[in-house]
C-alpha cells in the first residue's frame, strides 16, 4: 500500500535501519486511513521488527489477498466495511520467523454467508491470527429477516494449515422462513416441503468445516 505524507524518525546504524514513530497516511483503492509503523529492518534485511497499527482500515480486496485463503473469503462473504488493524511480525538471522500475529477489530462490518439467504451487519468483534489460526472472538452482529432484526453471535476458529474450521453460531427469537429453512444444509429443502415450519425458534448452528467439504459436519438445534 502506498504511503503519503510521511513524517517520523529514520535512524541509521552498523546493525541496520530503525523507523521510529513514522507515521502515514495509508491508500487503499481510493480511501486513506492514518497509519502507525515501528521497524527494525537488519543489515540485509535478514532480521526484522515491525509493528504496524492504522486504524479504520476498509476492508478491500487487496488486503483480503495477503491472508492466507484470504481471497477465497472476499468471494465468499463479501465483507464491508472498516477495522483497526495491527500487525506485529519478527525473524531471525537465518530469514525464519520468529513471531508473527495480527489481530482485527470489526467496527460495525457486513458480511454475507454464502449458503445463508440475509446479510449480517454491523458485526463488531475481534479476529486474531498467529502463525497457524484464526481466532474469531466475541462475534456479534444482525440480522435483517424481513421486518424483523435479529442478533447473531458466534465464535470460530480456522487452522491455516489443515484448513480445518469450527464454528458456533447463534440466533436467538429467529422468525422462520422458507429461505432460512432450505439453507439448512442437506436436510433443508426436505424439511420444508415436509412439514412448512413457522414461528420461532433459538436457533444454534455447530459447524466443523473440512478441507473436503464433503466431510463437513453440522448440528442445527432449533429451541
Amino acid at each position: 500500500f502506498l504511503l503519503k505524507r510521511v513524517s517520523g524518525r529514520l535512524e541509521y546504524s552498523r546493525e541496520g535501519v530503525f523507523l521510529k514513530s513514522m507515521e502515514g497516511d495509508v491508500q487503499n483503492e481510493g480511501r486513506q486511513s492514518h497509519g502507525e509503523i515501528d521497524a527494525f529492518f537488519g543489515v540485509g534485511n535478514a532480521k526484522k521488527r515491525i509493528n504496524l497499527n492504522i486504524p479504520n482500515f476498509n476492508i478491500t480486496k487487496k488486503l483480503m489477498k495477503m491472508i492466507p485463503d484470504g481471497e477465497k473469503v472476499w468471494n465468499d462473504y463479501k465483507p464491508e466495511g472498516n477495522i483497526d488493524l495491527t500487525i506485529k511480525y519478527e525473524s531471525n538471522e537465518d530469514k525464519s520467523v520468529a513471531d508473527y500475529s495480527a489481530q482485527a477489530i470489526c467496527n460495525g462490518i457486513k458480511v454475507r454467508h454464502p449458503s445463508f439467504p440475509y446479510d449480517i451487519s454491523n458485526v463488531i468483534g475481534l479476529l486474531k491470527m498467529d502463525g497457524e489460526k484464526i481466532y474469531l472472538q466475541n462475534m456479534s452482529g444482525y440480522l435483517q429477516n424481513g421486518a424483523r432484526t435479529n442478533l447473531v453471535t458466534f465464535d470460530g476458529i480456522v487452522n491455516i494449515k489443515s484448513k480445518e474450521k469450527r464454528f458456533a453460531i447463534s440466533i436467538p427469537n429467529l422468525e422462520l422462513t422458507e429461505e432460512i429453512i432450505t439453507s439448512i444444509p442437506k436436510k433443508g429443502e426436505e424439511i420444508w416441503s415436509q412439514n412448512k415450519p413457522t414461528g420461532q425458534v433459538d436457533l444454534t448452528i455447530e459447524y466443523t468445516g473440512y478441507e473436503d467439504s464433503s466431510k463437513d459436519e453440522y448440528i442445527v438445534t432449533a429451541d
